[in-house]
């Protein structure tokens, strides 16, 4: 159920992103019938290859070689290939549809079955809605779930463990992974910076100073420790801090400085609201 929950939001924000700007050429809607394109797809031959294979394989091809804003650019662009009033309702079409395929187990079953019924079903739905469409389209419409799928997948380590893949084997954003390291860098600054102000103040000759750092550590520090998941380490930091506070002076020694500044990190990961 988490992941259909997930869904549901990943739905939503598409709706948002997809629909916000309608740029670029539209498909004339006057018949609603759609002219033959040159180069059409055969669906008939799609199944054959689609035989004896699976979707999480499908999905897996996604994943390796499309990052989350290459899959979301290419979500968009295919939109543009079917009539604007014909868009919003595709969207939610293409949204609930592949719950199905997670409810039914369906990421390893036989691709060419599924896609058949997904096509056949997909016919159909366009039908209602007063379009009929070439192959090309009704293909554009199968790939459009099948890369939302792999667009979620891109953020949720759940449905990668159901894929049997790792974050580490998925095509990443360049300029995601720059940001990230950007605030990697700017965490790991503002962790050195931190230990610096506990140690000044806890070597402070006023008392006060001394009085007001042992009590950020207590009501700040202290607590945020508990999000440690190791329980030696855990145990570790704790006796540190209380042993700083309690005889108010800096750390002494590698261990000591460690366990600070384990407990430093973790109560930064709460402040940055990485963790609660």
């Amino acid at each position: 159920m988490t992941t259909l929950i997930f869904l549901a939001i990943i739905g939503l924000i598409f709706t948002v992103i997809l629909f916000t700007s309608r740029s670029g050429k539209q498909i004339s809607t006057n018949s609603h019938n759609e002219q033959p394109l040159s180069d059409e797809i055969n669906l008939n031959e799609l199944v054959r290859q689609y035989q004896g294979n699976c979707l999480s394989n499908l999905i897996k091809k996604h994943l390796k070689t499309l990052d989350e804003s290459t899959l979301l650019s290419a979500i968009r662009e295919t939109f543009k290939n079917f009539p604007k009033e014909l868009q919003e309702p595709l969207n939610a079409f293409t949204q609930e549809y592949p719950k199905a395929w997670l409810i039914n187990d369906e990421l390893n079953s036989d691709l060419g079955n599924l896609f058949t019924k997904t096509i056949n079903d997909t016919r159909q739905m366009t039908i209602q809605k007063g379009f009929k469409f070439h192959d090309d389209r009704l293909f554009d419409i199968f790939n459009i779930m099948v890369m939302k799928l792999a667009h979620f997948a891109h953020s949720n380590s759940s449905f990668l463990a159901k894929l049997n893949i790792t974050s580490n084997d998925l095509q990443s954003d360049p300029a995601k992974a720059a940001s990230l390291e950007k605030i990697g860098q700017h965490f790991k600054e503002a962790q050195i910076e931190l230990m610096k102000i506990i140690i000044r103040n806890l070597s402070h000759p006023d008392l006060k100073e001394r009085n007001n750092i042992a009590l950020f550590l207590r009501t700040e520090v202290l607590p945020a420790i508990e999000t440690d998941p190791d329980p030696n380490r855990r145990s570790m930091s704790v006796k540190t801090v209380l042993t700083l506070i309690n005889e108010m002076r800096p750390p002494e020694g590698d261990l000591e400085l460690t366990n600070l500044d384990n407990a430093i990190f973790h109560h930064l990961m709460i402040k940055m609201g990485l963790a609660s």
